[in-house]
């Protein structure tokens, strides 16, 4: 479904807007571009942005699976040193900290005039630089550049996992140059969730699925008091006074 309604509005823009759409930003799901390619008679040419926000978060998802994997007791094995060093390491503060030093990093790419092979070797090496690392770094983005530190006596398979998924955005260079989200969308969607009541009621019937879309486009172009300006829109004159109060009261709440 989502697939068609993002193909109907490539192949009505012409129609409606006189232009072509060359860029798609999604979420990593590639169905929808494969459909543009098959039906869209300028499929071919559209190029696809991924979502900074989907990009990044999928990279926490795998950092928590990675946690999950190395949290595992290790068998003791008498004389050696027993200690799970990469569980000590991997916890929930230290996860979301290499996110937040990933995300500064990737914003600062997207407005830098790197090539994308720099691009690319700086997000390789944050592996490195969230374990201590910091021979590679570049002065501009680590303070620490040049130094080592504690590398927390981690293994080398669990060094090679750790730097493999924080590099993993490396295969979308383009879409970090580019620096775009889905959230315009996804704040749409929400208030449509809204109006529509989610999933629990059937609106399908008499298009009354249609109008709460409509209103929720209303809501999400115009604000809180969307009802106010239409009627002053529509009618050219002042709303009236129960259609302000009532505009005025949903603000507060939403406040």
């Amino acid at each position: 479904m989502e697939a068609d309604i993002i193909v109907q509005g490539f192949l009505e823009s012409e129609k409606l807007h006189g232009i072509r759409y060359k860029k798609l930003i999604g979420d990593g799901d590639s169905s929808v571009l494969k459909q543009l390619v098959e039906r869209c008679p300028y499929g071919r040419q559209i190029f696809k942005v991924e979502c900074v926000n989907h990009l990044l978060k999928n990279r926490t998802i795998d950092l928590y699976e990675l946690q999950t994997k190395w949290s595992k007791s290790k068998e003791k094995v008498p004389g050696e040193d027993n200690r799970n060093y990469e569980k000590e390491f991997l916890k929930d503060n230290r996860i979301k900290q290499i996110g937040k030093t990933v995300r500064s990093v990737v914003e600062d790419l997207s407005e830098s005039n790197e090539d994308a092979n720099s691009k690319s070797a700086i997000i390789r090496n944050l592996g490195a630089h969230c374990t201590g690392d910091h021979t590679k770094c570049r002065m501009e983005y680590c303070p620490k550049s040049g130094q080592r530190q504690n590398t927390y006596n981690l293994s080398t398979a669990f060094l090679f996992e750790l730097s493999d998924i924080i590099g993993r955005p490396t295969e979308h260079t383009s879409s970090i140059t580019e620096y775009q989200t889905t959230n315009l969308c996804e704040s749409l969607m929400s208030l449509i969730s809204k109006y529509t009541g989610a999933k629990q009621v059937f609106y399908g019937r008499r298009s009354s699925y249609t109008y709460r879309v409509h209103g929720a486009g209303l809501n999400f172009n115009n604000g809180l008091h969307w009802r106010s300006k239409m009627h002053r829109f529509r009618y050219e004159e002042s709303p009236p006074s129960l259609l302000k109060q009532m505009d005025n009261k949903r603000g507060k709440i939403c406040c």
